[in-house]
C-alpha cells in the first residue's frame, strides 16, 4: 500500500516539481507540513487527499484507505483497511503507479506546471 510519503512522490513526478517547496505551494500548506509527513509525524488529510487525488487523476478513495491505514494502531484495524485497499483495486493501482512513474505520470506533467508555477 502506497504511504503519505509515496503519494507526494507521486505528486511531485506528475507536476515535475524539484522540491518539497513548489509541493508545499500547490497543496498551499507550508513546507514544514510537507516535512510533517515525510516524517510521518502527521498524515494527510481528507482536503489534501482530494487535492492530490485530482492532481495525479485517481479516486481519492485510494488515499484516504492509505492514509486510514497509516494512521491505524491495531493490527485488526490495519488488515481492514487492507482488505478495503484490496477490494478496490489498490494493489493493481499500486503496480501500475510503480510501472509507470516514470513514463506516463511525467507526460501531462507541463499543464500543471504551467498552471501552478
Amino acid at each position: 500500500m502506497l504511504t503519505s510519503i509515496e503519494w507526494l512522490s507521486v505528486l511531485k513526478s506528475k507536476i515535475c516539481a524539484q522540491s518539497d517547496y513548489a509541493v508545499s505551494k500547490i497543496l498551499g500548506v507550508s513546507t514544514g507540513t510537507v516535512s510533517s509527513y515525510r516524517t510521518r509525524k502527521t498524515f494527510l488529510d481528507q482536503n489534501i487527499c482530494n487535492l492530490v487525488a485530482e492532481l495525479i487523476e485517481i479516486d481519492a478513495k485510494y488515499l484516504y484507505i492509505s492514509t486510514h491505514y497509516e494512521r491505524s494502531h491495531s493490527k485488526e484495524e490495519k488488515e481492514v483497511w487492507l482488505r478495503l485497499w484490496e477490494d478496490v483495486g489498490g494493489a493493481q493501482l499500486e503496480e501500475n503507479i510503480r510501472k509507470n512513474l516514470d513514463v506516463k505520470w511525467l507526460q501531462p506533467a507541463v499543464r500543471f506546471v504551467r498552471t501552478y508555477a
